[in-house]
C-alpha cells in the first residue's frame, strides 16, 4: 500500500474503532462477501480452475514488467525490500 492508501485505512478504523473490520457498509456493518468469495465466483464464472488471490498479484506483476515498469518500482510496489 502507498502512504495515500495506508493513510486512509488508518483513518477509516478510527472513525469505526468499534468495528473489527477496516472496511464495512454504509450502515457500518461487516461486509458479508469477502472479496475471496467474490474471487471464486468469477473465476468458477470464466472457468478458470485453481487460482488464487496471490495469482492476482503474480499477473499483476508479470503485467508491470511487460509494460515496461523498472524492476525497483515493481519491487517498491509489490511491498518488497
Amino acid at each position: 500500500m502507498n502512504k495515500r492508501v495506508t493513510e486512509i485505512v488508518r483513518n477509516r478504523r478510527k472513525i469505526y474503532e468499534s468495528e473489527r473490520c477496516v472496511f464495512v457498509s454504509e450502515a457500518g456493518t461487516q461486509i458479508q462477501y469477502t472479496i475471496r468469495k467474490i474471487l471464486v465466483a468469477l473465476l468458477n464464472k470464466l472457468g478458470i480452475k485453481r487460482a488464487t488471490i496471490h495469482s492476482i498479484r503474480h499477473t499483476f506483476v508479470s503485467i508491470l514488467v511487460m509494460a515496461g515498469v523498472d524492476l525497483p518500482t515493481v519491487q517498491k510496489l509489490m511491498g518488497h525490500s
